[in-house]
């Protein structure tokens, strides 16, 4: 593989994602059919959540290789993400009519039952994918959730999976306190995560924790105000984008968490 396109790679893990489709849009305006070029350019628009101009790339990719089936898999997933979900699934058909026993392609089948609301073919799929490839957070996720669905909390442990392998789910803690597992009667940090209306939705949880823990909440700047009206027993700073935390003071945090965890102990 060029060195260029496995630079560009290289950059997408970081997150680097400007530079890293630069890097590549070089590489394709020298050589403009190079399939390792658009494939890499896909998946650095799709980590840039450009779907539809990744789909453009991996539909580029199917003119030039029509059995490649990763190039089929990630159309697909670019596909999903526009809700075009008939396209998608004929396209995941197929790749599983090529290689039966491709992980993502199941757990992207899987992961569209989902936003079908078919939560039982959903965890079918999924589990069968896990079988194929015991490591891939984004399935248990999709398990997760079609749980949720179906009544069974236990799902919200498909959604724990995620922290640390998904962007939206990182967390850092103040210190070097241990993540909350449930615990009763510590200091909790409690930082927000993804976007406002995820924020909102798992505040509703706050109360439940507040009677069992000492609560600090970190929220966006915007949803500062609006929380510490909510929640006038709770200390609220609006400090979670800031790596800087000017209200920090000696006292002990004994845990910290992201917020979507409390759903899963309340």
């Amino acid at each position: 593989m060029n060195e260029h396109i496995q630079k560009a790679y290289q950059l997408r893990e970081k997150g680097e994602l400007d530079e890293a489709a630069r890097l590549i849009a070089n590489v394709l305006n020298e050589s403009p059919k190079e399939m390792d070029a658009i494939f890499c350019y896909g998946m650095v628009l799709l980590s840039a959540e450009r779907f539809g101009m990744a789909a453009n790339m991996f539909a580029r990719c199917m003119e030039l290789r029509p059995d490649s089936w990763e190039a089929m898999t990630n159309y697909a997933l670019s596909m999903q993400a526009i809700n075009q979900f008939e396209e998608a699934e004929q396209v995941l058909t197929k790749v599983l009519r090529i290689n039966p026993n491709a992980p993502a392609a199941l757990n992207n089948l899987g992961l569209l039952h989902v936003n079908l609301v078919n939560p039982v073919k959903a965890i079918e799929l999924c589990e069968r994918s896990l079988k194929l490839n015991p490591d891939q957070a984004e399935a248990k996720e999709n398990i997760g959730y079609a749980k949720l669905m179906l009544g069974d909390f236990s799902g919200w442990n498909g959604y724990e999976d995620m922290i640390g392998s998904s962007k939206y789910r990182k967390h850092k803690p103040l210190g070097k306190e241990p993540y909350w597992n449930g615990e009763k009667g510590g200091r909790l940090y409690v930082k927000g995560e993804q976007g406002i209306g995820d924020e909102i939705s798992f505040s509703s949880i706050l109360e439940d924790a507040r009677k069992d823990n000492d609560i600090i909440f970190d929220c966006g700047e915007k949803l500062e105000g609006l929380f510490r009206r909510s929640f006038p027993e709770i200390e609220v700073y609006g400090t979670r984008n800031n790596p800087v935390k000017p209200w920090r003071d000696p006292r002990t945090i004994d845990y910290s968490c992201l917020i979507g965890t409390l759903a899963h102990h309340y």
